[in-house]
């Protein structure tokens, strides 16, 4: 993989790291299949530079516990929809403990949903999970209800480390976007 793609390799390699340690935020047992080897060059590289520019704080690991509470906390009102965009390598639909009825559906590129089915085979998620190989800078509305998305239940939309690849407008128009799809509350 290559260009924004790696990114989730990284993003898998550093979850990983965290998942090992013995007082880990979060623990993500498919987070080193997922980065593979060339995750982990690209996050020692990530590591060193930043270093070079005086550390960085552990955002990554805090962003991924933040949003697993919010996913928790929202579960507790029961079975829902959540809609994970440019999922990349992420693995919420195969580590969480996800009530019976949930749909999770996981948008990205072709290239990312093949690479993860292919590192991920003989695993099986613990929801719903419908991978929906889209473009996001496309119109993703009609591709997500022809793949189950129910508009009128309860959905979290997952939007992590994708706005920072788009222009203002692509923001603009995905959460107008989200906002048409989302149901009240």
């Amino acid at each position: 993989m290559h260009g924004v793609a790696a990114t989730s390799l990284w993003v898998a390699a550093s979850r990983a790291l965290e998942s090992e340690r013995p007082d880990a935020l979060f623990h993500d047992p498919f987070a080193r299949r997922l980065a593979g080897d060339e995750g982990f060059v690209i996050e020692e590289a990530r590591r060193k530079a930043n270093l070079a520019r005086g550390g960085h704080p552990p955002s990554l690991e805090i962003r991924t516990r933040f949003l697993d509470d919010r996913i928790a906390a929202a579960l507790e009102r029961g079975p829902l929809q959540c809609v994970l965009f440019a999922a990349g390598m992420d693995a919420r639909a195969y580590r969480l403990p996800w009530p019976p009825g949930t749909r999770l559906f996981e948008l990205d590129q072709p290239s990312v949903l093949a690479y993860k089915e292919e590192k991920l085979a003989g695993v099986a998620p613990t929801c719903d999970r419908r991978a929906l190989a889209i473009d996001l800078r496309d119109d993703f509305t009609a591709a997500l209800e022809a793949g189950g998305f129910d508009r009128h239940a309860p959905a979290i939309f997952l939007v992590e480390g994708l706005l920072l690849y788009l222009h203002e407008p692509e923001v603009r128009t995905l959460f107008s976007r989200l906002d048409a799809l989302a149901a009240p509350g």
